[in-house]
């Protein structure tokens, strides 16, 4: 039978996931309002409303559309599909724009709770370009739908998707 505790290896990690997404949302907050040409603001009580903010705000352009879908249901604190979540965010964000076409699927390899993840971005972006965009995308879901356990941000140019369960 296995074990459940945890080892001192694992919190570590968990940590390190923790405190890597942590800062990556303070970096993704400063990208959004650097794409809205925007001064960066304190951080309101209510994330959800300044983007709605920004969204409202921004030219309706092909290279400005947002689209954020949130699942309606949530995953509590201290559940391991955030860390899954952390990692298959960084995976999207960096490893998605240098795969061949742009087009990318990945899983978390934690078995405990898999989160599944998709970015794409369109076949005229370079993979400099394609990458900014993605790092923007996972920044507005992770936003929009705070521990959603699914959601979809759709730019202009690239989008990102994300579940706990498979899709194709």
């Amino acid at each position: 039978m296995r074990s459940s505790s945890v080892t001192e290896t694992e919190k570590e990690t968990r940590f390190a996931y923790y405190l890597d997404l942590t800062s990556y949302k303070q970096e993704i907050t400063q990208s959004i309002a650097k794409y809205f040409q925007f001064a960066p603001m304190p951080k309101p009580p209510f994330p959800v409303a300044l983007l709605v903010l920004l969204i409202s705000s921004a030219p309706n352009t092909a290279d400005g559309a947002i689209s954020v879908l949130c699942n309606g249901n949530h995953y509590t604190a201290g559940d391991p599909f955030a860390i899954s979540l952390a990692y298959v965010f960084s995976d999207l964000a960096v490893s998605g724009s240098a795969r061949p076409g742009q087009d990318y699927y990945n899983i978390s390899p934690y078995p405990n709770a898999f989160a599944y993840g998709h970015s794409s971005c369109s076949g005229n972006l370079t993979a400099g370009d394609c990458s900014y965009c993605l790092r923007l995308g996972v920044g507005i879901v992770n936003i929009s739908c705070p521990m959603a356990i699914g959601g979809r941000a759709a730019l202009g140019d690239c989008g990102v998707r994300y579940e706990q369960y498979p899709f194709v």
